[in-house]
Parts: structure tokens; sequence; C-alpha cells
């Protein structure tokens, strides 16, 4: 297997750089600089073209790996690892000992598995893959707040901190109407709703404790508009993952596993699908396909349920 390393100069402050060192002394390996997320994406497909086994290790946070998904979504002959080197880095989390994404040599040695890849189609013209999470309502604001506030002054490991506190004292709350591929449906004010294959997102809140990113479903969350007092409440148990054991979670919480669904909102209103922000009407959320991920040695076993 041919491999190759995603360096995102800029992910993390330039934490990705810090590993360059090390990347340029393995032998075969080529080490590729993108411009951009569809960059990646674009890098991966034409490298595969030749039909060899390619592994494809994206150096960055969770939107390098995106990129790298989308490139390498479908085809049996290339297979995607994350060195983490971004803000949140969130799909890792989802792993019992995600510190042992950190060792390139464990990445090296590393086993692939086949996971679930999510498409979403916004507005019926737009498609991408995720492997991660889609956030709509209160997340995705907080990830647009911290986004502005990784400015050099907040540590990165707080920007999400701050960027919810922010979003605290905001105007939230959104009509929308989501089919589920079960048949049901909600249809009222939301505060939030999460579209998962892993469990964490905003750098570390396990808003999906119960998903796998390899058991053919998405993890569905939606939390009704509730007040600040029961949202600052409900907080440290959604950061947590233990916010739907709540006595009253189900008065105010849909959760549930599907392999497909659709939302419609009034106006146009703003997604983050691993990081990266898109606006959209309509959109609908699928399992169609796979990744094949490689998983560092040392880092078996999933951790999104405890």
């Amino acid at each position: 297997m041919k491999t190759h390393f995603i360096v995102n100069p800029v992910a993390g402050n330039g934490r990705g750089n810090s590993y360059l060192p090390e990347l340029v002394k393995i032998k075969d390996a080529e080490v590729y600089i993108p411009c951009s997320r569809e960059d990646i994406a674009v890098y991966i497909r034409g490298i595969s073209s030749d039909g060899d086994r390619h592994a494809f290790y994206a150096v960055g946070g969770d939107g390098t790996l995106n990129g790298a998904v989308n490139g390498a979504v479908g085809l049996e002959n290339a297979a995607v690892g994350i060195i983490p080197a971004g803000t949140g880095n969130d799909f890792v989390r989802w792993f019992k000992n995600r510190e042992a994404f950190n060792s390139v040599s464990g990445q090296l040695r590393g086993s692939v598995k086949r996971i679930d890849a999510v498409k979403a189609i916004l507005d019926g013209n737009f498609e991408t893959y995720f492997v991660n999470m889609a956030n709509i309502g209160f997340d995705c604001n907080v990830v647009i707040n911290a986004s502005k506030i990784k400015n050099g002054i907040v540590p990165n490991s707080m920007a999400y901190v701050f960027g919810a506190v922010q979003e605290l004292f905001g105007k939230w709350g959104q009509n929308v109407k989501i089919e589920f591929d079960d048949g049901t449906a909600y249809n009222g004010c939301q505060l939030l709703c999460t579209i998962a294959n892993a469990c964490c997102c905003g750098g570390g809140f396990r808003s999906s404790p119960y998903a796998d990113i390899a058991d053919g479903y998405i993890d569905a969350a939606v939390i009704d508009r509730i007040g600040r007092l029961k949202l600052v409440s409900l907080l440290k148990k959604y950061r947590d993952g233990t916010y739907l054991t709540d006595k009253h979670a189900k008065d105010f919480i849909t959760y549930k596993k599907v392999r497909s669904m659709k939302t419609a909102f009034a106006s146009k209103t703003s997604v983050s699908i691993d990081g990266e922000i898109y606006e959209f009407k309509r959109a609908e959320f699928k399992i169609d396909n796979f990744v094949n991920f490689i998983v560092p040695k040392g880092a078996d076993g999933a951790g999104g349920s405890k």
C-alpha cells in the first residue's frame, strides 16, 4: 500500500506543520500540502485512479479529514486516516484510546475498518459526505462563533466554550419539519438538531453517545427550544453524553436511529458539516456509501457510548 500524508499547514494554528520533520523521513511516503478541502478530494481521486492500493493520512482537524473522506468515499483501493492536529478533533473521540492517533508509527501499523459515510444533499443540488456529524441550530452557531474567536488570544481548546457562552445570550429557535425514514416526523421549534455518525462535536460535546460509525444508522437528535435556565442546567449533561438519561428528557428531546431523514425550513439556515458551514432551506441526509478508515494500532474499540 502506497502511503500519502496530506498536511493542512493552518490546522490548529500550525500544529500540522509540526509533524513535517518526521513525515518527510518516512521512506517512499509522499507529503502533500493542499490548498483547500476540495483540493484534498481531487488529489485523492486522481492518485487512486491508478487502481493500486493507497493510504491517505489527513494531518489536520475534522475538516481535513472531511476532505479526505469526500475523495476516498466508495473507493475499494483507498483508505484514509487522521493524525489529529486541528482544534476540535472530534471524530477520533469515538475511539477509546484516541491518543494512539498521535503516533505516526502506530498509524503506519494500523488496520483498516470499513465505516459508514453519510451523504448530505442540500437544496437538491449540492452533495457532500461526512463521517462525523452535521449540526443545525445552537451547535452550528457555536461553531460559527468559535471560528471568529480563534484569533490567537483565546486558546483553541476554549474557543468552543466561549462560542457556547456567546450563543447563550443570542436569539435561537427555528421552526422546522423533519421527516424520518421510520414514518415519524418532528414539526416544531427546535433549539438544535444533530445528524451524527460518530459521537462528538464542538471539541468534546458528546451529543450522540449511542452513535456507531459502522452500524448503518444515523443518530438523530432534536432538542426543542427551551428556556435559558433549563439549557444551562442541561449543558453539562449534554457535554458528557448523559443528557438522554435525564428523567425529563423525553419531554423535549427526540433521539432515534434512522437510515435517512429530511429537514425543511421556511427560510435559509446554516448547517455545520464537520466544521464547514453551508446555507440551505431543505436537506436530505442518508447513509448510502462507505469509507475505508485506518485505525492506528492501540486505538481499537469504540468509546462513543462510554
